[in-house]
């Protein structure tokens, strides 16, 4: 139940469902304050939906972690970012969305570097889906992954729910090294679950989306729903990291 009030919740405070919470304000406020709410709903769609906003909002989350200088890590966990479950594909039913495909593409590297297991997270938010994990584990086999080295959890739904089930995959096998690939822009708030585990967790960024420039040229300044997406991802993140710094925060 509260799994699904958060989801509500965060639809309606986060891109696009704000929008929506913000012309029901609009028409229950008149005058002057109907204006200034207008204005306030323009400015927002306008600046959420330009490359130099959705790289300003992005780039504290996705500096924060860096490629490591070595490879010591006993496992690789990828944390699952969406699936296509039921859609037809080269690989069967389903294939992954395309934050999970990046990060399947780093695990897959680094397996072909040096084979190791493989932890995939993702369950199924609705009963009738397939889980993440599954999906995942099928296109990795038939990219020439051993059946044997994927291990998966099944049934988290959120990020919370996918570290707590890897640690108790990780303490069923024993091992204390891992690398964490996900998103950079997901990986502070991955990591900062893991502050429990007694063993070494290290990030692996499998994709940056934010570009490091000086000066942006004038075709970033033209709003497309490309950047409203990554927009909305990046306040997704301070969202949850605002909730994990309450949940740490003692009374």
């Amino acid at each position: 139940m509260l799994f699904f009030l958060k989801k509500i919740l965060s639809s309606f405070l986060l891109p696009p469902g704000i929008f929506l919470s913000l012309l029901i304000l609009i028409f229950c406020l008149k005058g002057f304050k109907r204006k200034w709410a207008i204005v306030l709903m323009i400015s927002l769609i306008y600046g959420l939906s330009i490359r130099p906003v959705t790289d300003l909002l992005l780039r504290p989350l996705e500096d924060q972690v860096v490629f490591p200088k070595e490879d010591k890590a006993e496992a690789l966990v990828v944390l699952g970012g969406g699936v296509l479950s039921y859609s037809p594909s080269p690989f069967g039913l389903g294939i992954a969305e395309s934050e999970s495909l990046y990060r399947l593409l780093a695990a897959l590297w680094l397996y072909r570097q040096r084979p190791r297991p493989i932890i995939l997270s993702g369950g199924s938010v609705y009963a009738n889906e397939r889980s993440e994990a599954e999906v995942l584990e099928e296109m990795l086999v038939q990219l020439g992954v051993r059946r044997v080295d994927i291990w998966t959890d099944k049934i988290s739904r959120t990020t919370e729910e996918n570290i707590a089930e890897i640690e108790k995959i990780l303490l069923l096998r024993n091992i204390r090294r891992i690398f964490l690939i996900s998103s950079a822009f997901h990986l502070p708030r991955a990591l900062g679950e893991f502050s429990h585990f007694r063993g070494e967790v290290i990030g692996y960024p499998s994709h940056y989306h934010s570009r490091d420039v000086e000066f942006h040229i004038w075709v970033d300044y033209l709003p497309r729903a490309k950047y409203l997406y990554l927009s909305s991802l990046a306040l997704h993140e301070y969202l949850g990291l605002f909730f994990q710094w309450i949940k740490k925060t003692p009374p």
